[in-house]
């Protein structure tokens, strides 16, 4: 494969610790830092640093960096949802 290739090849099929290790084979979406989680959500990146010192998003901080799941934004989403509100009849 070329380096191209194989970067490409790495990205998609990304092995969580546990798959390594005889666990259950998943894969795992590439972490977004707070701009990308930003335009990933539409949330503004203030109030997702916001939302992480609140506890109320995990994040992973790596070398200063803070990174999120894209996992846990997609539950975080989950969590507001609204059901939609019936329309009723004119008169």
């Amino acid at each position: 494969m070329t380096p191209p290739a194989q970067v490409e090849h790495a990205q998609h099929h990304i092995e969580t610790p546990s798959a390594r290790h005889g666990g259950s084979a998943e894969t795992r979406r590439p972490l977004l830092d707070t701009r990308a989680a930003g335009v990933y959500t539409g949330l503004g990146e203030r109030y997702l640093r916001r939302l992480r010192s609140d506890r109320v998003v995990p994040c992973v901080r790596i070398g200063g960096r803070l990174m999120f799941d894209p996992d846990d934004l997609d539950a975080l989403i989950d969590r507001h949802r609204q059901s939609a509100i019936s329309s009723r009849p004119r008169t």
